[in-house]
């Protein structure tokens, strides 16, 4: 309860600051929620497979230092979004904390891409691992190291591709591929030089091929199967989060599980999800697609945060309201029997979802900027370890010391890690980051 009431009190203080602002940062693209939009700037594709609702911001990293340049639209249906103005040679395009929906489902990982062309730049999880540093050479033996060369000179030309061209003409590797990878960098919290990476994404990728992508699905309707590949990765990285065990990749899905989530996308277009049944067991269901549904879901989770006895986990239930707030934004435009009731309702707690995302404590123990709480914590030299904000203690060096009279311990905290953000890099922080949400949280309540 503490923790939460620590998150609510950051929310009023962005607000209150947005208010002050007049409307502070402009964030034209957040605004803009569906129909077509002046080709007058830069074009990206987000895909894995097709992303609906997600904004994107272009970076420049000057001296380590992040500056957000402008905002995207939200994706559209074919995972399409734009920018005002033309990209800057050498910037990033980075997924924001809105990051839509994919087959029905909220998607839970980051996107990438440098922006090294013109034309239309495609952001998929392939993307990301360049953006992160590794060359082509390093993404080919990730995804393929069994190809013979030919092959894997083939997969090099085509990384920055768009994976979902790709299988409508007949090649699903560069999709298995972008799934694979997302998973490992979810699990991973997109740590690119953690050694389990090659083998998440080999274990998934051998999942993929042998009980979806295989010779006895192929008459399966395309959208089917990559419901299914969807459904069964999105499963199998909260599995692997769960248990903390990325060796059981191939054990979690079963042949049963994966018959009974093709059921359920041949019978909803595509679309379906992985829920835990009354027992505790996996099934297929339905994704919450409407207004009204991820609505409900939201408020459940807010509820259960509000509400959480002790030893409940208030963050984890926190972030859930997070994420089903911002899915039910992102699907308005999507939802013609949503009610204007519920779309306002849905436009102003994504809003608040917005800022409140930026709040996640969590240590990825990666050094990959300054995105949230959690990595502002981490660069403090605070332990990755931490569970929640309330068992944050500074290290501190103590010594005992005997005076010969009595005996008491002597407590000094220990020097700032040389991490530490200095105050100009707090204040990029909250022009950024924090300034870039507040903007799409006004235009949302506006």
């Amino acid at each position: 309860m503490k923790l939460l009431k620590k998150w609510m009190a950051l929310l009023l203080v962005g607000l209150y600051l947005s208010a002050c602002g007049g409307g502070g940062g402009s964030n034209p693209g957040t605004q803009q929620t569906g129909g077509e939009t002046p080709q007058t700037g830069g074009v990206g594709i987000a895909v894995d497979p097709y992303i609906v609702g997600a904004v994107f911001n272009e970076v420049q990293v000057v001296a380590g230092v992040e500056t957000v340049q402008q905002t995207s639209t939200p994706s559209d249906e074919k995972g399409r979004f734009t920018f005002a103005s033309p990209f800057t040679l050498g910037s990033f395009i980075v997924m924001t904390t809105t990051k839509g929906m994919h087959n029905g489902a909220p998607f839970e990982g980051t996107l990438k891409r440098e922006v090294d062309g013109s034309g239309e730049l495609v952001a998929s999880p392939l993307t990301t691992l360049l953006a992160e540093g590794l060359d082509e050479d390093q993404v080919v033996e990730l995804i393929a190291a069994d190809a013979s060369a030919e092959e894997k000179a083939e997969l090099k030309s085509k990384l920055k591709n768009n994976p979902m061209e790709s299988i409508e003409s007949g090649d699903d590797r560069l999709l298995i591929a972008a799934i694979a990878v997302n998973v490992a960098l979810r699990v991973l919290e997109d740590n690119v030089a953690s050694a389990n990476l090659g083998d998440i994404i080999a274990a998934v990728i051998e999942v993929l091929e042998t009980k979806v992508f295989n010779q006895e699905n192929d008459d399966k309707d395309l959208d089917d199967r990559i419901g299914t590949a969807v459904a069964l990765s999105d499963y199998v990285a909260d599995e692997i989060d769960e248990t903390e065990d990325s060796n059981a990749v191939k054990g979690i899905v079963t042949t049963g599980l994966v018959n009974a989530v093709f059921v359920g996308a041949a019978q909803n277009g595509g679309q379906v999800v992985i829920e835990a049944d009354e027992n505790g067991l996996p099934v297929a269901a339905a994704p919450a697609t409407s207004v009204e549904a991820l609505l409900e879901k939201g408020f459940a989770a807010f509820d259960r945060a509000s509400s959480a006895k002790p030893m409940a986990n208030t963050t984890d239930d926190l972030l859930d309201a997070v994420k089903y707030f911002s899915a039910a934004a992102v699907q308005v435009p999507y939802d013609s029997a949503a009610t204007q009731n519920d779309k306002d309702t849905a436009y102003f707690f994504g809003a608040v979802a917005q800022i409140l995302s930026l709040a996640d404590p969590y240590s990825d123990a990666v050094d990959n900027g300054r995105n949230n709480l959690g990595d502002i914590l981490d660069a403090f030299g605070f332990s990755a370890d931490r569970e929640n904000s309330d068992l944050i203690v500074y290290p501190e060096t103590c010594i005992e010391v005997d005076t010969g009279s009595w005996i008491y311990t002597d407590c000094q905290a220990d020097p700032l890690p040389l991490t530490t953000p200095t105050t100009g890099e707090l204040q990029q922080f909250l022009f950024s980051k924090l300034g870039t949400e507040l903007g799409g949280a006004v235009a949302a309540l506006g």
